[in-house]
């Protein structure tokens, strides 16, 4: 093992075991003694509160996930093989000690290479599974996927597997030919009968591939052990974890596979690729996944030194080739299985720190062994992907002030872009085409205390050309310009675009031109001072509005809810002295009817004797008690009546309001509107579809649903949308309304924008997170639906806003496809711009082009061809672009694919060209231009 000279610190680290029959961990020092023979548990992590954690162990608390189950089959097991201490790596190392973390993850492989035995309990494995049929469910564990178990099949000297239910599968000796087949591991390796050392890094890398691990980082710390290197654990640090990983094994192990990543076949007829730069090293493990064969020339029989890295740069002096494509290679001194040598691509960069760039999507070759291998120069290469750059496409501003120093640039965002002093902002280009990048820029008048100003610069990469624009404005000073940034979706699109502001000192102007300043494009933004006055947008005015905005609707949510608990406690208190009420009327009421039994009973014996010697029926007394009952009853609704009368006169009204609201719809769209019980519910649903903005500014106020629907589903900010309404769009976002709320076609308020080709409100909806790539139930992406209606700026909006441009519907027709179906040719030029794919193909093998000719869209077909789409592509059928223009009798579409130089001859699946369609369906001119 190589160790650094902390290692030392870690050879001191006191290993934790758990004693199998107290259950209780005990602590052994490696410099006092040696720890007893102990087992150690192979297993992949459950859910954080199914494992038994270290604090878990120490305290008196159970668990009765599937931790505690392995915790008791592994000392159950280390029990039956005569042990009385086990490891596992949950609960044996207190992770919240990041000190500790980390030397224990320095001392990982050594810990497993020292136990007895290695338990593996695979998970997963179900009971009764033959482990050498390469259909059971061990071929498939998760266990072989991850990056920490690679070290711990490898460092034991013994390794017994186990099924979901702890019935061993099988040792590492016993199932070696299903474990070589699933890993790629070379028995000698896997078994120990050679040192790893022995095997190259590539290779070593390569069974590593594939694997993953929870945290980026730890794609690099699981390997540690196997490399025989060590060094400080950095959580957060993400890929670059990997790229410290091989610097120390390029500085420590001097073996030239550790750039023999990318390998592939070389073939003669590979064309020169645009010169895009990766990093000499390699940004994941995948990148060794061909690299398995690759073996190291034996440093003795090298003239040269190893590789060495030094800050971002990678040297090593080795020979060039150059083949006769005139792609040049650097040999390096390692082979596929002792044959040949294997060279990387690289390209020539003079000047600067690095000479040159290792080109992206060209594999590593395998080169003759007798390739010239003489005069050896000295190649410096920059390490990292995040350093190397795509060298047609690096892009800058440089800032021309030619007021002086009166006028200072006191901030940037993003931090990133600028160097601090420089006046030269770089854009970086890991996003891909069509995708903006912005930077925002505070400059300061430094005589008089007046306002700062505020450049904004786009670009947006497009495949022709960058697109480039500028904004310019003011701010009150003390706002920061973060702020600004994080706000910038509030700003109204009419006020931006300016070119010019003042801030009461000074009239500045910004102009932008483009040079070409070396391998890079550059934009020369100057700054002018200029005598007119401009219309200035000061953001300060819209930053407070909006604060002003959020207060007011943050105050009336919680007037809202508080009002709602008032009237919840309100109600409770009423309906307590409601019961309180009955209850006293009730007693009241018992009180009276016996007073008036006694009364009755009194008066009926008097009537008794009066009526008895008259013959009179005291029945006749009780008859009347109903009849003065209903006529006080009467007496009460007439002089109470106007109360009903009242609330059902409101009532009447709220209804009627929205009654006449939905009256002026459409007749077509009424029943949509009027499904909803509640009249305010269709008052606001109409509002919205008529552009009534009044409404909406007491939303909050009033505490209604902004997330109210019509009954086909579709929201009120998906009505305001698509009929464009954007203020109301504007208020809703600022209420909260569900931006991803769909209808029941599953069409969201961008397909509805995007549909209507409102780009103002379109880029509102993107600006508040609008997913760009959400489908209906067709499948179709908003950038379809303005792609089929020729929306150009909405288009554009999308694609800046990271918009997919090859997204497919369920049909595999794409945005480009649509646009060539409607014929529109603008469309179709700015797709391509952005990177469409001419090539691309729906489910029954139709292209953009043959799609164009289909519909008889000429000038579509010209921009389509102009940019590379293939004449002779053929659909599932075999047919061509040109088949299906004579076969629909287009004479101007196929005389232009044949002066084009379309195929007369090609012919489908029955074995028919051109000409036989053109016959079949009778278009004798078509015939004749197809003879001629």
């Amino acid at each position: 093992m190589v160790l650094c000279p902390g290692c030392l610190l870690i050879l001191k680290l006191a290993v934790r075991l758990i004693n199998v029959t107290t259950k209780a961990l005990e602590h052994f020092v490696d410099d006092s003694k040696d720890p007893p023979p102990y087992a150690i548990l192979s297993h992949t992590w459950g859910a954080d509160d199914e494992e038994i954690s270290f604090q878990e162990l120490q305290g008196s608390k159970k668990n009765r996930g599937l931790g505690q189950y392995k915790f008791d089959q592994c000392c159950s097991q280390a029990i039956r093989d005569g042990l009385s201490y086990v490891w596992i790596d949950t609960c044996c190392i207190d992770k919240t000690n990041s000190t500790e973390l980390s030397e224990a993850i320095n001392s990982m492989f050594k810990w497993y290479k020292n136990a007895q035995v290695c338990y593996a309990y695979l998970c997963d494995v179900d009971i009764g599974e033959d482990p050498q049929k390469p259909e059971s469910s061990f071929w498939k564990s998760r266990w072989f996927q991850r990056g920490w178990t690679l070290q711990e099949l490898l460092a034991p000297a013994a390794v017994t597997f186990y099924d979901t239910k702890w019935n061993e599968l099988g040792t590492k000796h016993s199932l070696e030919s299903p474990l070589f087949h699933i890993t790629r591991i070379p028995e000698i390796y896997l078994l120990g009968n050679f040192p790893l050392h022995d095997a190259s890094v590539a290779q070593r890398m390569s069974w590593a591939a594939g694997r993953v691990t929870k945290r980026k980082e730890d794609l690099a710390y699981c390997l540690l052990g196997i490399f025989g290197i060590t060094m400080s654990m950095i959580y957060g640090e993400g890929a670059e974890a990997f790229m410290r990983l091989q610097k120390k094994i390029a500085s420590r192990i001097g073996d030239d596979s550790i750039l023999a990543w990318n390998f592939g076949n070389y073939s003669s007829t590979n064309k020169p690729s645009k010169a895009l730069s990766v990093g000499a090293l390699a940004s994941s493990p995948s990148c060794f996944a061909n690299s398995s064969h690759i073996t190291s020339i034996d440093p003795r029989r090298s003239a040269f030194g190893s590789p060495r890295t030094r800050g971002t740069i990678l040297s090593v002096r080795r020979c060039l080739h150059k083949n006769s494509l005139g792609q040049c290679f650097v040999i390096l001194q390692c082979q596929q299985e002792g044959q040949g040598v294997v060279g990387i691509p690289v390209e020539a960069r003079p000047g600067g720190d690095f000479n040159y760039i290792r080109l992206d999507g060209q594999p590593a070759i395998l080169l003759p062994e007798d390739v010239s291998q003489t005069n050896p120069e000295d190649v410096r290469i920059l390490v990292s992907h995040s350093e190397a750059y795509n060298t047609e496409t690096r892009y800058s501003f440089y800032i021309e002030n030619t007021i002086g120093k009166d006028l200072k640039l006191i901030e940037v965002t993003p931090h990133s872009n600028w160097q601090q002093g420089k006046s030269t902002f770089f854009i970086n280009d890991d996003a891909g085409p069509g995708r903006l990048r912005r930077i925002w820029t505070m400059f300061r008048y430094q005589q008089g205390i007046s306002g700062d100003f505020i450049l904004v610069l786009d670009i947006i990469l497009r495949k022709s050309k960058p697109q480039v624009r500028h904004h310019v404005m003011i701010c009150d000073r003390g706002v920061e310009l973060d702020e600004i940034r994080n706000h910038f979706a509030i700003f109204d699109w009419r006020d931006l675009n300016k070119h010019i502001a003042s801030n009461g000192a000074l009239n500045l102007e910004a102009t932008i031109s483009r040079g070409k300043f070396g391998k890079s494009d550059m934009f020369v933004v100057r700054l002018l001072q200029v005598e007119r006055a401009s219309d200035t947008y000061n953001v300060t005015e819209a930053l407070h509005r909006f604060k002003r905005e959020q207060e007011v609707v943050a105050y009336w949510k919680l007037y809202h809810q508080l009002d709602i608990e008032d009237k919840s406690l309100d109600n409770l208190i009423q309906n307590q002295q409601k019961e309180i009420d009955l209850t006293r009327k009730q007693l009241a009421k018992l009180e009276e009817e016996m007073i008036t039994l006694q009364k009755g009973q009194r008066k009926l014996r008097q009537v008794q004797k009066i009526a008895a010697p008259l013959d009179y029926e005291p029945d006749a007394m009780r008859d009347m008690l109903p009849k003065q009952a209903q006529a006080l009853r009467t007496r009460f609704d007439q002089r109470y009546r106007d109360i009903d009368l009242a609330e059902e006169t409101f009532q009447d009204w709220n209804e009627a309001v929205a009654k006449e609201i939905v009256r002026r719809l459409p007749s077509e769209e009424r029943k949509s509107y009027e499904w909803d019980p509640e009249p305010a519910h269709r008052f606001i649903l109409a509002a919205a579809r008529l552009g009534y903005e009044s409404p909406f500014r007491q939303l909050a106020k009033r505490g209604l649903d902004v997330n109210i629907a019509t009954r086909e589903g579709a929201s009120l900010i998906a009505i305001a949308a698509i009929h464009g309404h954007k203020l109301i769009v504007q208020a809703l976002l600022i209420l909260g309304a569900d931006i991803r709320r769909v209808d029941e076609d599953a069409w969201s308020a961008l397909h509805d924008a995007s549909y209507s080709g409102n780009a103002d409100i379109t880029r509102l909806l993107l600006d508040y997170g609008a997913e760009t790539e959400a489908k209906d139930k067709a499948g179709w992406t908003a950038l379809m639906y303005a792609a089929q209606y020729g929306h150009e700026a909405v288009i554009q909006a999308l694609v800046e806003h990271g918009a997919e441009i090859e997204a497919k519907d369920k049909a595999g027709w794409t945005a480009l496809m649509y646009a060539a179906q409607h014929g529109h040719k603008a469309v179709i030029q700015v797709l391509v711009d952005y990177g469409a794919e001419t090539e691309t193909k729906d489910n029954a093998g139709w292209t953009p082009l043959m799609i164009a000719a289909q519909y008889g869209h000429e000038a579509v077909i010209q921009v389509l061809v102009e940019h590379g789409a293939e004449i002779e592509a053929k659909n599932l059928v075999a047919g061509t672009a040109l088949m299906i223009a004579a076969k629909n009798g287009e004479q101007g579409i196929t005389k232009q694919l044949l002066d084009f130089g379309a195929n007369k001859g090609a012919t489908d699946n029955m074995g028919r060209t051109a000409r036989d369609w053109a016959t079949e369906k009778r278009r004798e001119a078509i015939v004749e231009l197809l003879d001629s």
